[in-house]
């Protein structure tokens, strides 16, 4: 079974810069204290406002995040954050 203490420690290990956002629809406390503790850079519960979600990726790339994210051979260089509505 994956969960956030299984996949954000693997995530991190390959890429320890990248920050990790968790999307959930789990709206216990526990899901988030577990998710922030495995390495979660932020926890967002569903269902979410995609301005503030588009706010908070921003604000990761300010403070340090990558604009690139990898996975295996998929690469996404991140240029500019938009919303279409």
């Amino acid at each position: 079974m994956v969960t956030v203490s299984t996949i954000i420690p693997k995530l991190k290990d390959k890429a320890s810069r990248t920050s990790v956002i968790v999307l959930s629809a789990r709206d216990d406390r526990e899901s988030e204290i577990e998710a922030l503790k495995a390495g979660a850079d932020d926890f967002i519960r569903k269902p979410f406002d995609f301005e503030v979600l588009t706010t908070r990726i921003e604000a990761k790339l300010r403070f340090g995040g990558s604009n690139i994210i990898e996975v295996e051979d998929l690469v996404i260089i991140l240029t500019a954050v938009n919303i279409i509505t």
